[in-house]
């Protein structure tokens, strides 16, 4: 059977069409639709239309926040503002004639290590995921272990200093833009005169 794969990353969104061997048909990359729900619903359905061709017998989503992995509810999103709070399962009923399932970004990965990659002769471990945010999952009994908040593995809100200010939590220490701008900084580039700075 042939899949739809999707991770909703903070900058950009990555998709692939794969069976479950893990041979890949389709791949590719969109800018992520954080402006708005409909947004990121209208990029999902034109992705599963993309898709239609390989006969994919469903959707795998991977995202920022908060997930009921089991109800598809999505208590928080990341730099998804507009995704917060919503059944997102239930909101692509009707719209996809496929079954999807959702997950956390990091707890994706984990599992991902768990099945093919350095966690496969685990029984337990972490997968720790530096991109825009800092991911992670925790694995035990090769499970995907949630924590009673769903929360268990998110590094990002680690708190890297003397208070839990904005400043000093992981996610604005450690992903892939705030080392960026270090860097810059340290090699004397004004970082504000960047052409990419958006911050």
């Amino acid at each position: 059977m042939n899949y739809l794969t999707v991770d909703f990353g903070g900058t950009l969104v990555k998709y692939s069409v794969m069976n479950e061997s893990c041979a890949v048909f389709l791949q590719g990359e969109e800018t992520a639709p954080t402006e708005s729900r409909q947004s990121f619903l209208d990029m999902l359905s034109a992705l599963y239309e993309k898709a239609a061709s390989w006969t994919v017998a469903g959707i795998a989503i991977s995202m920022p926040g908060v997930i009921d992995a089991e109800t598809g509810y999505v208590k928080s999103a990341g730099a998804y503002h507009a995704l917060y709070e919503m059944n997102l399962m239930r909101e692509l009923n009707g719209r996809i004639p496929v079954p999807v399932s959702v997950e956390n970004d990091g707890k994706c990965g984990a599992l991902a290590e768990t099945w093919r990659g350095n966690l496969r002769d685990c029984d337990d471990g972490i997968a720790l995921i530096l991109g825009t945010a800092v991911g992670g999952g925790i694995i035990k009994n090769r499970m995907v272990h949630r924590g009673k908040s769903l929360s268990a593995g998110e590094f990002s809100f680690l708190v890297l200093g003397d208070t839990a200010l904005p400043r000093n939590l992981a996610w604005a220490k450690c992903g892939v833009s705030p080392l960026l701008f270090e860097a810059m900084r340290r090699k004397g580039i004004d970082v504000k005169k960047h052409p990419h700075y958006s911050i």
